[in-house]
């Protein structure tokens, strides 16, 4: 069997299980859209930084504007691990980038945000904090409903990640080698793809083709909470600034060597406070 094809069988065959089922709680019906705008969380900030109070402000904002369209929540749940953060950055931002038709107009159907999830715990009472990937939220739900998703794939990902180095240096480069080739390399990056659609198109449905104009604002816009960066192998330029900090835009990061120019760009997740 030809070795893409398997891999993206096997994407979909592990993903059967990982949608957490919705809350079950008694419910009435949903608001109509518009209607739940002004119910938005206000969540409590155990940390008075700048960064929390931003990263709160636009995970509001992208709330409220979900509740006013009557539009789904999607939360791409940013992870406190770094392996597994690094995994996240490169599988949606090679998705978003490059991802079917399809499933960018299922994305097109939601407000897009991300969160950690100490900040979904904190705009949704009842959540349960777990290895999700994504996390789709119904803000006009009567209550909030929500409902997690994980990508067994991802999580294969980081964990060969986490793996330990060798102790001997030539083979420490070797693997490290070994490690970027297997990052890069075209057949993960089509399974990788796969894996995030098949999360996706399993709680928001692609609904009819529509037209490629949207599809490519989404492709390009940013996502609260974080900002688009490339990764061109000796330098990473970014496509907006922090908004908190001073920068020229781009760092140094040479020794690299070449990206595969499908996996150059990656979503940077906006977390840490600037010092």
């Amino acid at each position: 069997m030809d070795r893409r094809i398997f891999l993206q069988r096997s994407v979909l065959a592990g993903f059967a299980l990982t949608i957490t089922p919705i809350v079950p709680r008694p419910q009435r019906p949903s608001e109509a859209p518009g209607d739940c705008a002004d119910r938005v969380p206000a969540p409590v900030l155990t940390d008075p930084g700048k960064r929390a109070a931003w990263r709160s402000e636009q995970l509001t904002a992208a709330w409220r504007r979900a509740a006013a369209s009557g539009s789904p929540l999607l939360l791409i749940v940013v992870p406190d691990e770094p392996s597994e953060r690094a995994v996240q950055a490169d599988a949606w931002g090679q998705a978003i980038s490059h991802g079917s038709d399809g499933f960018i107009d299922a994305l097109l159907q939601a407000e897009l945000a991300t969160a950690t999830q100490a900040e979904i715990s904190r705009v949704i009472p009842d959540y349960v904090p777990q290895a999700a990937s994504l996390v789709l939220v119904s803000p006009c739900a009567l209550p909030v409903t929500w409902r997690a998703v994980s990508i067994p794939f991802l999580a294969q990902e980081a964990a060969a990640a986490k793996q330990p180095l060798p102790d001997e240096p030539d083979e420490r480069y070797r693997e490290l080698a070994d490690r970027r080739q297997r990052r890069y390399d075209e057949d993960t990056i089509d399974a990788r793809i796969a894996a995030v659609e098949a999360a996706v198109l399993g709680v928001l449905p692609a609904p009819e083709a529509g037209e490629e104009a949207p599809r490519q604002e989404r492709r390009k816009a940013v996502i609260p909470g974080a900002r688009w960066g490339n990764n061109w192998g000796c330098g990473t330029d970014f496509e907006t600034k922090d908004p908190l900090v001073d920068e020229e835009g781009w760092g140094v990061d040479c020794g690299m060597g070449h990206v595969n120019a499908r996996a150059a760009r990656f979503l940077s997740f906006l977390t840490d406070e600037p010092s």
